[in-house]
């Protein structure tokens, strides 16, 4: 090679070393790593790149082999690398080197065999992909992460390009919709369409979506889908956008089936709970109140769940009657139950109102330990007043049957003394002191008959002579009978087909004469209070009423009311706060009324007035003649 270069043109030997001096140069600048081996791998070069990268000198370098510079896994594949170099000339792989220090170094290689006459070189450029490798791991490790989150999310999700073909999908999309893997993996959204809303209640409306998506690139939507067998699907869909422009649409389908069936029971328990005619509470374990029917806020007098949520469970009841309250929350702290009966105050008009609880405790399902307090609470007001009718009725017919057999007894001592009287006065002189006194003795007996036949009404009822009567007449005759002369006048008022009634008159006439003047007594600077006639029907039987039509009339005066005390006595024989009463006209009057089959009722509130309710049943020998309103 020598001898031919010197016989070479001076010229053309100076580009020679020009054109080995750029060669050089180019060896060693390049970023890359390059080696020049011999046919057997031996290193016969080495740029100062490659010296540098692995942290060997040129001449240790020049002392080892190709191979000496892989890592234990790859340096068996070294030999064969070689011989596929030598077979075809060129070779392109990665593999990974170790550095001087141990450090691992990926490495692409792009090698190609020289063959110089009766010598063969390999030249390989080496290039460090380290940055590369670790980025494609972290690319690997990020879509694995995806992947593996995306097949455990309980969302069915697929991802479709901008012409609308299947570019992603994950495990719970294909179970939600029962779409075969090799459908969804063939990328033909069509087809995967097709097998998809044979399920659906309404498939024309989930296909007119999916087109005006498709079309309305940049639109985000959201709707609800029903499936023939019931299940509900919450469907949204996004676009797919890259670098700010849309290159597909992501859809979004979640299985909420369970969901709306508990909205749905949830909403059917709400419902029958604020329906419920019984209070129904919960608290906190401490005593929080934070929940309330509408039922329990109207019972306690508070308007809204804001007022409830500002109380405990023990301002609901007055001091007095917090024992039973105690009692409830020790049992429900020790049993998780308590029945039994209380007293709870009405914020509104500050009086107690009677109520029977069932308390009870509020588990966790799961773990079974109390998570809230709840109380059922029924208003037993009625039935106690009901229970105070019953007691009243019981005590009254005792108390009847005693007057009745005294003023039996006296009503005959009382006519024999009547008689001696009068047998008395036919002997003595007009004009005589003794015929005064026996004038005298005369009307005590007559007073005193008229008080006898008082007590045998009340213990009796007066034995009632029925017959049909028109109420609204006799209601505005006791009325103007007894208010003549009065400053208290009255408003009447009754509809035009009110029901007659089968009634003794005189006795009916007497119980509207007892209200009537109570009425004047306790108006006593003037005024006007109504009476009211109207048809009511009774379609639950209580203890004073049975079910039926009854006629109702309503004495309702504004003047000093009666007391809270005073209130339960007033059908009391003999008990009165009047100075000349004699205690036995509202007794006897709710002893009329009982013996007609009907009752009679009081509310009273001091400083306002009195309502008398008396109900009488209706005769089935039809209606009566029309009847106007009148004033008077």
């Amino acid at each position: 090679m020598v001898r031919e270069a010197d016989k070479r043109a001076p010229g053309s030997l100076s580009a020679l070393h020009e054109e080995l001096d750029r060669l050089r140069a180019v060896f060693h600048l390049s970023g890359d790593a390059i080696f020049v081996l011999d046919g057997e791998g031996h290193f016969l070069d080495a740029n100062q790149v490659a010296c540098e990268r692995y942290g060997y000198s040129r001449d240790e370098m020049l002392q080892r082999h190709v191979g000496d510079l892989n890592t234990p896994e790859h340096a068996p594949h070294c030999a064969g690398r070689i011989e596929k170099l030598q077979r075809e000339g060129a070779a392109f792989f990665e593999t990974v080197h170790r550095a001087k220090d141990g450090r691992r170094i990926p490495t692409e290689i792009n090698s190609r065999l020289i063959r110089g006459g009766s010598s063969t070189f390999i030249i390989g450029i080496c290039r460090d992909v380290t940055e590369r490798v670790r980025a494609e791991e972290e690319l690997r490790r990020s879509n694995a992460l995806l992947l593996g989150t995306l097949n455990s999310t309980a969302d069915g999700i697929l991802v479709v390009d901008d012409k609308g073909k299947i570019a992603s999908y994950n495990r719970k999309f294909l179970e939600l919709w029962k779409i075969p893997e090799e459908v969804a993996a063939s990328g033909d959204a069509d087809l995967a369409l097709s097998n998809a809303v044979g399920y659906l209640k309404e498939p024309e409306v989930f296909m007119k979506k999916v087109l005006e998506l498709y079309n309305e690139k940049e639109v985000e939507s959201f709707d609800v889908l029903e499936f023939k067998d019931g299940r509900v699907f919450e469907r949204y869909s996004i676009p797919l956008r890259v670098n700010d422009k849309s290159v597909g649409r992501v859809w979004n389908f979640r299985d909420v089936t369970a969901r709306k069936r508990m909205e749905e029971e949830q909403q059917i328990f709400m419902s029958l709970v604020e329906n419920s005619t019984d209070l129904i509470g919960i608290a906190t374990l401490d005593g929080k109140v934070f929940y309330l029917n509408k039922a329990g806020q109207k019972l306690i007098g508070l308007d809204s769940l804001g007022e409830v949520g500002e109380r405990r469970i023990q301002d609901f009841a007055f001091e007095k009657h917090f024992k039973p309250l105690q009692e409830m929350l020790a049992s429900l702290s020790k049993d998780g139950t308590w029945k039994g009966e209380a007293r709870i105050r009405d914020f509104r008009t500050g009086t107690p109102i009677p109520i029977e609880i069932h308390g009870f405790v509020i588990k966790d399902e799961k773990t079974g330990q109390p998570i809230a307090l709840a109380a059922i609470i029924r208003d037993i007001s009625e039935r106690k007043n009901l229970q105070e009718e019953m007691a009243r009725g019981d005590k009254l017919s005792s108390i009847g049957i005693l007057a009745g057999g005294i003023a039996h007894d006296f009503n005959n001592l009382l006519t024999a003394i009547f008689g001696n009287i009068t047998l008395a006065k036919m002997y003595a002189n007009r004009q005589s002191e003794v015929y005064k006194r026996l004038e005298e003795s005369e009307k005590a007996v007559e007073r005193a008959r008229d008080l006898t036949y008082q007590l045998l009404t009340f213990s009796k009822g007066g034995a009632p002579v029925k017959k049909t009567i028109l109420l609204q007449d006799l209601v505005k005759e006791s009325a103007n009978f007894v208010l003549r002369g009065s400053n208290v006048k009255y408003e009447f008022s009754s509809p035009e087909d009110l029901w007659h009634v089968e009634a003794d008159e005189g006795q009916i006439s007497q119980v509207l004469n007892n209200l009537i003047i109570n009425a004047t007594h306790a108006m006593s600077e003037g005024g006007v209070f109504q009476v009211n006639c109207r048809n009511v029907i009774v379609d639950q039987s209580d203890l004073l009423l049975g079910k039926g039509k009854y006629i109702q009339i309503s004495v309702m005066d504004h003047g000093i009311g009666i007391t809270k005390k005073n209130l339960s006595k007033i059908f009391d024989p003999y008990f009165t706060t009047k100075k000349k009463g004699s205690g036995l006209g509202l007794s006897t009057s709710y002893s009329i009324v009982r013996s007609h089959g009907g009752n009679i009722t009081v509310e009273s509130y001091p400083g306002i007035g009195t309502t008398f309710q008396i109900y009488l049943p209706a005769s089935e020998k039809g209606n009566m003649l029309p009847c106007a309103e009148e004033e008077s």
